[in-house]
């Protein structure tokens, strides 16, 4: 099955957020907590639409009912922080961890600030401080999470509309209708899918 692109309609409300990937461990004897991150902290989003016309509602539970519950992917932007700053590129290879160094923007210019998200390399990333180029429009940008896998060096780094490939977190949906055809607010959780 292809990736879908969402459809072109924004949501009312939106909750993004981050589910680490950890283990902890509680000593019986001490009771001293020892906990490890992992590689593996995936974006979960929960969407609500409120008011939509019949014809946008329609192609909502369309969308939903295109992906097969579970078994489909889309591409989805955060629509709360959809960014403006444009593209640079990858300035490196084999960078892991939670930075990026990138170049290709204007020198000495505030290219992010904390908050707004990125895609490279097929990820999503939030940038976790603001960002400013020296005097040849390089930055090292400090993101969350860590990295998956290295992104390729002068790879396209997407400031504008970036987005991650998502699945719905169930294989349920319902979409609720009232009698003329009338929806109710339609809400469904999704998360990164990888």
């Amino acid at each position: 099955m292809p990736t879908l692109n969402f459809p072109a309609i924004i949501p009312t409300r939106s909750t993004w957020g981050l589910r680490a990937n950890t283990d902890t461990f509680t000593s019986p004897f001490t009771g001293t907590v020892q906990t490890i991150a992992r590689p593996g902290a995936r974006w979960v989003a929960t969407l609500e639409f409120t008011g939509q016309s019949k014809a946008k509602a329609a192609i909502l539970d369309a969308f939903l009912a295109s992906l097969d519950g579970q078994a489909g992917r889309f591409f989805l932007t955060p629509h709360h922080r959809p960014g403006s700053t444009g593209l640079g590129v990858v300035n490196g290879a084999g960078q892991t961890g939670k930075t990026l160094a990138v170049s290709g923007y204007a020198a000495a210019t505030l290219i992010f600030r904390a908050g707004d998200f990125i895609e490279a390399g097929g990820e999503l990333k939030m940038v976790t401080a603001d960002a400013t180029t020296n005097g040849s429009g390089q930055a090292t940008l400090q993101i969350t999470p860590a990295w998956r896998a290295s992104p390729t060096s002068g790879g396209a780094v997407i400031g504008t509309n970036p987005a991650t490939t998502m699945m719905l977190a169930s294989n349920d949906y319902a979409v609720t209708r009232l009698p003329g055809d009338l929806y109710e607010t339609i809400i469904f959780d999704c998360m990164e899918a990888f």
